[in-house]
């Protein structure tokens, strides 16, 4: 058995925690961004590392009785 690669690992995850792809077409879909200047960006993006990050709030909450 072989193990993956762990660069590709993180870029799956990413992927999908991120959805870059996802948001970049949205972004075009709405007239928010150009199609070429997000191919553009998302060509960028894959040329080399770069920094992501994100914020999550947690909410705990009780009803009362």
């Amino acid at each position: 058995m072989t193990q993956p690669n762990p660069i590709d690992y993180l870029d799956q995850v990413a992927a999908a925690v991120l959805g870059l792809r996802r948001n970049t077409a949205r972004a075009v879909e709405a007239g928010r961004l150009g199609a070429a200047a997000g191919e553009r960006w998302l060509d960028h993006l894959s040329s080399g590392p770069f920094l992501a990050t994100a914020a999550f709030f947690v909410v705990l909450a009780e009803a009362p009785h």
